[in-house]
């Protein structure tokens, strides 16, 4: 498993210690700064992302995240607490997950291409659930 080297992984969930690595990339035709804005507006996740759901702000009124924000939510049907821990506008953003027997770390790069923009995200899973 390789991974972008602009992520910095947390301790632990390096990309040769995880269980499960995922990684997607997508040009996009819209600058990065608009990228980022979508990305970040997490209250609309739900109109791109469908499985996502139950989305709240824990530590913040929303609708955008910022490096601290605490938010709850439910993808692929279950619960995750996640804390934004990386967020500088407009080329990284990444945050935790801990649900039931999981805990992860996902992170996207921005990468600028003139008035288009490459979007990779990758994530790392630990933990009992992955592990099987």
């Amino acid at each position: 498993m390789t991974s972008n080297a602009a992520i910095v992984w947390p301790p632990g969930l390096e990309t040769d210690r995880a269980y499960v690595h995922a990684h997607n990339e997508l040009i996009i035709p819209a600058p990065a700064e608009v990228c980022f804005a979508w990305l970040s507006r997490a209250a609309l996740w739900p109109t791109w992302y469908s499985n996502c759901g139950g989305l709240k702000f824990d530590s913040v009124p929303g609708p955008d995240l910022a490096l601290g924000t605490a938010f709850s939510w439910t993808t692929f049907g279950a619960p995750v607490h996640s804390t934004v821990r990386r967020y500088e506008r407009p080329f990284h953003l990444a945050w935790d997950a801990t649900a039931f027997g999981i805990r992860a770390h996902h992170a996207w790069v921005i990468v600028p291409q003139g008035d288009h923009c490459r979007v990779i995200t990758e994530e790392n899973q630990v933990g009992i659930v992955p592990f099987f």
